[in-house]
């Protein structure tokens, strides 16, 4: 009786090359990694990017930026036209004898730049630290508001509230 033996050319070729292939991704994506977050394994505090909440009044901003274990000394925020800027810097060790598995925040500096979509106030920025998260106020800049403009026509006096537009940098004038 003659049996039949499916025919696949390429499975030998697949056998011989999958695993050094794997092995070869396997390697890199760990020099990637250890390029990225250093030769432990351990995640890069120095710079962990931002996880921030930005908020828009008819006045101003508000921004949010949860910084567990940074004291207030160890803060510096720079308000500059629309650009804010805060650095900071958090302590901490590890306990003794112990290895790190894994680590979502740790010590490391921070130094992060966000753009807000408008330009503000940077004399009455408030800030204030509570219960590890970063709230700012930053009104906007006085040309930015909203403002009331009275029209006089005759006799009678209306007052009609204007809105700032932004500028479209699309249109050159």
């Amino acid at each position: 009786m003659a049996s039949i033996v499916r025919y696949e050319p390429f499975s030998l070729i697949d056998r011989w090359t999958r695993p050094s292939a794997d092995r070869f991704f396997e390697r890199f994506d760990r020099m990637v990694q250890e390029a990225l977050s250093g030769p432990s394994g351990v995640s890069d505090t120095a710079n962990p990017g931002v996880a921030a909440n930005l908020y828009e009044t008819g006045d101003g901003y508000w921004v949010e930026l949860p910084l567990p274990g940074v004291k207030s000394e160890a803060l510096e925020l720079s308000v500059q036209q629309n650009l804010l800027t805060i650095k900071g810097e958090r302590h901490g060790a590890t306990p003794e004898n112990a290895q790190t598995l894994w680590q979502g925040f740790g010590p490391g500096r921070l130094h992060q730049t966000l753009t807000l979509p408008g330009e503000v106030d940077a004399e009455r920025v408030e800030a204030r630290l509570e219960d590890g998260v970063l709230r700012l106020h930053l009104p906007k800049a006085e040309h930015l508001r909203p403002r009331q403009i009275k029209v006089q026509a005759g006799g009678d006096v209306k007052t009609i509230e204007a809105k700032s537009v932004k500028p479209n940098a699309g249109n050159a004038q």
